[in-house]
């Protein structure tokens, strides 16, 4: 593989994972339609479990002290259940229907986010606390997401931030089960040898530019309008989308 493509897998890495450090996910579902014409679906995901893992791992070590216990608990068991069948998702589908899936899943979380940002008595009615089989079906989704795709987050989110208020509680309690979670998908990858010599190059190249995504999310989170960013965010995550149906 060409040294410029490892040079353009890292800046990506770098870039969306700096605004995951922003507002606690998102890093995986940007990254994948960048990534995916680099190296292919299926090693973008395997490499994005395993920078997740120690992004994650480094963010709650700092903060461990804000994780909200029972919400953990809660969100993890149901993602646990729908995590097989996003990973048998991405092991025996073609690449071009999982393209797909991801493409109109971008689509439907970003026309949401954006909706959320422009007309916000609509965004406060859709954050009303579900109820019902509501209240769980959103995080199981999420589990399919995160095993197929590593960016089960905006559906975990929709769950989270009917329960969890206070901002670092709900970014640190978020980074918790991605760090639980990804770890599992990656013991999976490794048993099943997804976890290739190009895969942990791939790794050790982004590790330098996942340390520059922290300063600058931690200095972008102090100064930035958070919903400047949201919107941006969402219009990025909508263009990304319609690039993956191609």
């Amino acid at each position: 593989m060409d040294s410029l493509v490892y040079l353009q897998f890292a800046l990506i890495m770098m870039l969306t994972l700096t605004i995951e450090g922003v507002v606690g996910f998102g890093g995986g579902i940007l990254a994948l339609p960048f990534l995916t014409p680099l190296v292919g679906l299926k090693n973008a995901v395997v490499v994005l479990a395993l920078v997740s893992l120690v992004n994650a791992g480094y963010r709650i070590s700092h903060h461990r002290s804000f994780i909200i216990t029972k919400e953990y608990k809660r969100m993890l068991m149901l993602l646990l259940l729908g995590l097989p069948f996003g990973m048998l998702m991405l092991a025996f589908l073609p690449e071009r229907p999982l393209k797909i899936c991801l493409g109109l899943f971008m689509i439907y979380v970003a026309i949401k986010g954006l909706v959320e940002c422009y007309f916000p008595y609509l965004g406060a009615q859709s954050k009303q606390k579900p109820t019902g089989w509501r209240k769980w079906i959103f995080v199981f989704l999420g589990g399919i997401m995160q095993g197929a795709f590593i960016c089960g987050g905006p559906f975990v989110v929709i769950y989270a931030k009917t329960v969890i208020k206070d901002k670092d509680q709900f970014r640190m309690t978020l980074f918790a089960i991605w760090l639980t979670i990804n770890s599992i998908i990656t013991l999976k990858n490794i048993a099943v040898g997804a976890v290739t010599e190009q895969v942990l190059l791939l790794t050790a190249v982004t590790l330098p530019f996942w340390v520059l995504s922290v300063v600058f999310s931690q200095a972008i989170s102090q100064r930035i309008n958070g919903q400047i960013f949201a919107k941006a965010l969402n219009g990025v995550i909508l263009i990304a989308g319609f690039f993956m149906l191609r």
